[in-house]
């Protein structure tokens, strides 16, 4: 008995939410926690003023975490629900009133958010304070306005979350990954054995190289703590050129000339460690596939044209190498510089900081957008080569045949045929690619000339230092290259994604009829009798090649 059941790709947008609303509430309570002295923080909560405390913008953000985590995974749910029960109207009121709830909650914080964050910034030009007749405002700590704009930042994030999140949840359907189960394969009490077919149990294969990553991972470290710290050090440079210090200027080079030394070696060493972990890793991918495929029955390979095969082997397993680890490795980098740098930017400036934050949401949701668009592509360019691959297999090894009658042309038009086919896959993925990639450089470069425009009024006002804004811009040409990179990483791990399922379903599969054992008999003789023998091609099981054939 076979037993049919359904799973969930474990890079989805579900997923995406349920991180970005723990996230938002980790950093409110951290923001909050870490805004001064304890007295500062009492009076912050019993003398309460909009202007002059976010102890509630801190409990938002975990009510948020809390409400929207649980929404967004029961909208999941129910939609999974309504797939098995289309017409169940408790499911559907259901989801739709989790739907509402989501967007009126986004909205509303996102509301008193920019309304405080307004209120905040009005306060520091003095125009609201002297509308409340207020003596003096004491501005708030750096990390208590670093919390406004996270507030907002999040709250605008969620509210375009909350708006997409249906267009995705009626993707689950082609999504879901259909699993046959047979009764051999159930645990005890009904349990199925779960068989994953995604990048974690890539990331698993990658255990025996621990120490390597690990290395690189200490590497990686390093070479990020040097880009980190070299814009501080130039912004060092600016202001002792300005004021025509050159003992200064010399000490500081220096200092620059170690940083980038240590990064580069740093670098070298990262590149090597995860380089070499991902080759070793892919080969145990590719030998484990072969074994796989080698033991299916006879059956298999009628029902599994070699081309196929063999792409699974080569070209598959090429796509999820670098997605392993290499790509782990710039994922943590971009990661740790984005927050790096944004921790140093807030100590420099809160108000630019803001500004380049604003880009964040559209970024972010335009990498989702993409890396679901180019994972659907990358699997269906990664079939349309398997089926080019075969119709060449064929040709080639059958070649005597295809001379006799003649077929070479047709031959080549069959082949022509599916690589036009992959063709077009590719060419979507290249539209894909250069539209993505030109929104997100505009967006990014358009952020960096507001930056450059407003850092550059503060300096004209005596607020910031030409160094301090020389530093600041650096930093925020890293957050911008560390966003654009992220964004095209999530392409890529979905497009690992959608070549690993197939390898995966190879590697799970059993043998229906297994290489080993079988019955020994005692006494043979030699004679072979066929009697009312019945075959036929699993490839076509209703044309019987032989039909009670007799045979002495």
């Amino acid at each position: 008995m076979v037993r049919v059941y359904y799973t969930l790709p474990f890079f989805r947008f579900c997923n995406f939410l349920r991180l970005l609303v723990f996230l938002d509430g980790c950093l409110s309570a951290a923001l909050w926690i870490a805004g001064g002295h304890t007295k500062y923080m009492e009076d912050s909560v019993i003398d309460w003023t909009i202007t002059g405390s976010v102890f509630e913008l801190a409990c938002l953000g975990l009510i948020r975490m809390v409400i929207l985590f649980h929404l967004f995974t029961k909208l999941e749910d129910h939609s999974l629900a309504l797939l098995q029960h289309p017409y169940d109207r408790s499911i559907t009121s259901k989801k739709k009133t989790g739907l509402l709830i989501t967007v009126v909650l986004s909205i509303l914080s996102l509301i008193y958010s920019a309304v405080k964050g307004g209120l905040v910034l009005s306060c520091l030009n003095g125009s609201f304070c002297a509308m409340l007749k207020a003596d003096s405002y004491e501005p708030m700590h750096v990390t208590y306005n670093a919390l406004v704009i996270s507030s907002v930042v999040f709250s605008l994030l969620e509210l375009l979350a909350a708006v997409t999140n249906p267009i995705f949840l009626k993707r689950l359907q082609v999504m879901r990954i259909q699993h046959e189960l047979k009764e051999d394969e159930e645990e005890g009490e009904g349990k199925e054995k779960k068989k994953k077919a995604d990048l974690r149990r890539l990331f698993t294969l990658a255990k025996r190289e621990k120490w390597l990553i690990l290395l690189g991972l200490l590497s990686l470290v390093l070479s990020s703590g040097t880009t980190m710290a070299a814009p501080i050090f130039f912004g060092h440079v600016v202001d002792a050129a300005t004021r025509k210090d050159m003992g200064l200027v010399n000490y500081y080079i220096l200092i620059l000339l170690a940083i980038f030394v240590g990064g580069s070696v740093a670098a070298l060493v990262r590149s090597w460690a995860f380089t070499l972990a991902g080759t070793r890793v892919v080969c145990r991918i590719r030998r484990n596939l072969f074994k796989a495929i080698i033991k299916q029955e006879i059956a298999f390979f009628d029902e599994t044209r070699t081309g196929e095969l063999t792409n699974r082997l080569s070209s598959d397993t090429q796509v999820v190498q670098n997605a392993v680890t290499v790509n782990i490795s710039m994922l943590v980098r971009y990661l740790f510089q984005i927050l790096g740098s944004v921790v140093i930017m807030l100590t420099q400036s809160a108000a630019l900081t803001g500004v380049l934050l604003a880009v964040v949401p559209v970024v972010a949701v335009g990498a989702v957008i993409y890396g679901w668009f180019v994972q659907n592509l990358r699997k269906k360019f990664q079939d349309a080569l398997a089926d080019a691959g075969t119709a060449a297999e064929e040709a080639i090894s059958s070649i005597r045949t295809v001379r006799s009658f003649v077929g070479e042309d047709k031959a080549y038009n069959s082949y022509s045929n599916e690589i036009q086919n992959s063709y077009g896959h590719g060419k979507n993925m290249a539209i894909a690619t250069g539209v993505f990639n030109g929104l997100i450089g505009s967006v990014s470069q358009g952020a960096i000339v507001l930056v450059l425009w407003y850092g550059g009024s503060l300096v004209t006002h005596g607020a910031l230092s030409v160094g301090t804004l020389t530093a600041f811009m650096l930093y925020t040409l890293n957050v911008a290259m560390a966003f654009a990179f992220l964004a095209s990483l999530y392409g890529d791990f979905m497009q690992a994604v959608g070549a690993s399922v197939r390898i995966f379903e190879l590697m799970d599969r059993t043998p229906k009829l297994s290489l080993d054992g079988g019955a020994t008999p005692y006494d043979f003789t030699g004679d072979i009798v066929f009697a009312e023998v019945f075959f036929s091609y699993p490839s076509r099981p209703d044309s019987q090649v032989l039909k009670e054939s007799h045979l002495m």
